[in-house]
């Protein structure tokens, strides 16, 4: 904890400002979460892997309710990961505006490199959700897929 600390000159606040940075982001987002149920441990990954990439293909949620279950909750946690990383490189923009002569950059690459791959992941993820709460189709058949 000594490291984060300023030392006697006075320096060092901005490290102990970044790691307070994110703590105030993480418990945001903590409690602002809604309730998530638990992945299912006798789903593989697979299965809800596949789950995942294929419905932005074919638009249909597995019939199995642990893949379905198991993979609306990964699809919530990486939306989830991607507003907290965006919000904390956006917090250390924001540091590097207010404080330029402090060394925010070396704080940057991180969050922003883990933020772009999440975003990568975020239109199935965004993709999910919608398809499993979509109404229900005219035919009377709910779209779904083994």
């Amino acid at each position: 904890m000594a490291a984060v600390l300023p030392d006697e000159t006075g320096d060092g606040w901005w490290l102990l400002a970044v790691f307070s940075l994110f703590a105030l982001t993480w418990l945001i987002q903590h409690l602002v979460q809604s309730p998530q149920p638990r992945p299912d441990k006798r789903v593989s990954q697979e299965r809800w892997k596949w789950a995942l990439s294929s419905v932005t293909k074919t638009r249909e949620v597995p019939v199995d309710p642990g893949v379905r279950t198991t993979a609306a909750m990964i699809a919530c946690t990486e939306i989830q990961a991607f507003v907290v990383l965006t919000s904390f490189a956006l917090g250390v923009v924001s540091g590097m505006l207010v404080q330029p002569e402090a060394p925010w950059a070396s704080f940057l690459g991180a969050p922003i490199g883990m933020a772009l791959v999440s975003a990568f992941r975020l239109r199935r993820s965004l993709t999910y959700p919608t398809v499993l709460h979509a109404p229900a189709r005219t035919d009377g058949q709910q779209p779904q897929r083994q």
